[in-house]
Formats: C-alpha cells, sequence, structure tokens
C-alpha cells in the first residue's frame, strides 16, 4: 500500500496489513470506525515502543495542544477539533509525524468540507502543527478501501479499489 512513502508511512502500511489480517472479522462485523481506530492505534504503539521512536505517543481522539484544545486556522469548531490517531511527541509541535483520520465506507458520505481542510491545515507549513502526513482511510466490510496522502497541504497520494 504505502511502500517506498517514508519511513512513517512504511510502519502505518505494516500496521494496517495487520490489523487486516488479525481483525478482519471486526470489519466484517461492521464495527464502529472508533473500534477500527483503537485497533489500528494497539498496531501503532508496538511500533512506537521501540528505541528508535521512544519519545513519540501515539494517541486516539488527542484535542489538546499543550493546555490549550487543539484548533486550526479557518475552522471554526468552538470544541476544537480531535484527530484520531496522532503520532507526535507530546508538549511539543516540533514533531509532530502522523494524523490519521478513519471512515467507514457507510459514514464516508459524511465526510466534509471541513474534514479536507483540517487534513489540508494539519500537513501546511502556514500552521502551528506541521505534521508530515494525514492520512485518509476509507474501510468496508471487506477490508481498505480507500485512502488519501496528504503532505504540505496538498494530496500526494490517493488510491481506492475498485468494486468488483
Amino acid at each position: 500500500m504505502f511502500e517506498e512513502m517514508g519511513e512513517d508511512l512504511e510502519i502505518l502500511d505494516k500496521c494496517l496489513r495487520k490489523m487486516l489480517k488479525k481483525d478482519r472479522y471486526l470489519l466484517e462485523r461492521n464495527v464502529h470506525e472508533q473500534t477500527l481506530s483503537t485497533r489500528l492505534a494497539c498496531y501503532l504503539s508496538s511500533y512506537y515502543e521501540t528505541p528508535k521512536w521512544w519519545n513519540y505517543n501515539v494517541d486516539c481522539e488527542y484535542n489538546r495542544n499543550f493546555d490549550d484544545c487543539k484548533m486550526l486556522k479557518n475552522i471554526t469548531n468552538t470544541n476544537g477539533v480531535r484527530p484520531d490517531i496522532i503520532i507526535h511527541k507530546r508538549w511539543s509541535n516540533d514533531s509532530n509525524l502522523l494524523v490519521i483520520e478513519i471512515k467507514k465506507d457507510s459514514n464516508a458520505e459524511a465526510w466534509s468540507w471541513s474534514d479536507d481542510e483540517k487534513l489540508k491545515w494539519f500537513t501546511s507549513s502556514d500552521d502551528v502543527y506541521r505534521f508530515t502526513y494525514w492520512v485518509y482511510l476509507i474501510f468496508d466490510t471487506k477490508g481498505l478501501k480507500g485512502y488519501k496522502i496528504y503532505q504540505e497541504g496538498k494530496i500526494k497520494h490517493s488510491w481506492e479499489r475498485q468494486n468488483q
């Protein structure tokens, strides 16, 4: 899936493959997006707990920027934003690696303009967070249906499985 796209995406690729193999029954039973996010975060945590990545944290629904709510330019949600999964160093915006947003195919139509704007701003060099990548994953009961990878505020790569 994400081979040769950088080490962070290669780790995500390995974890996604593991989840799709070990937890396929979750997809087949059409579980909630948060269940999929949690499972993927568990697999990611195992990689980011190695000595090379020791200072990085894998967090779900993390809504903080230091002591304040995580906010984005041009997004006027007073509750802040809560990405499904982020890989970052807490108490710093200097080493934000990856933001992952997960949607189910049955909920993909809920994707909105503000979601797309979040993707752009989280990876934009004009924003405080400057994540290296934002990955949007769409799942259905068969597995990974598609993805978009944003870098520097723009789509770097996208893919969608053709229905058969």
